[in-house]
């Protein structure tokens, strides 16, 4: 949702800019369907990879950069509009980092049955009595 809200905010702060950030804000529209595609396909399956290059957020952040604000409003408007192309980028790396911190299903299946063994060893082992 927070990415959802940033990608709403920037567009509407391109808008805010005027006519000149009319393809930085296509590209921001392809790029956002392009993710949506990516992580949630038409087709309803899981895709098994995501390509983490096919980002255009740092094609958003050059193109902003390349505006030429024409007074103090724009001018504002145009730094807004990078530190949220920014924040973007950032949310983007932090997901991937998210995908690639769970413990994988395999080894903690082998992980459980080998601590399982280990504390059955220890039940079937005779204890010494003292006397």
């Amino acid at each position: 949702m927070q990415v959802s809200a940033d990608i709403i905010l920037l567009d509407r702060v391109l808008a805010h800019y005027g006519v000149e950030t009319t393809e930085a804000r296509a590209m921001l529209h392809r790029s956002v369907a392009a993710a949506i595609e990516q992580f949630w396909p038409a087709s309803g399956q899981r895709p098994s990879t995501i390509d983490r290059r096919a980002s255009s957020v740092e094609a958003v952040f050059d193109n902003i950069q390349q505006l030429s604000p024409r007074n103090e409003a724009q001018r504002s408007l145009q730094s807004q509009a990078l530190a949220m192309a920014i924040d973007l980028g950032r949310t983007r790396v932090l997901l991937f980092e998210q995908l690639d911190s769970s413990i994988p299903l395999p080894f903690l299946v082998v992980l459980v049955l080998w601590l399982g063994i280990i504390f059955t060893s220890f039940g079937l082992l005779p204890r010494e009595t003292e006397l």
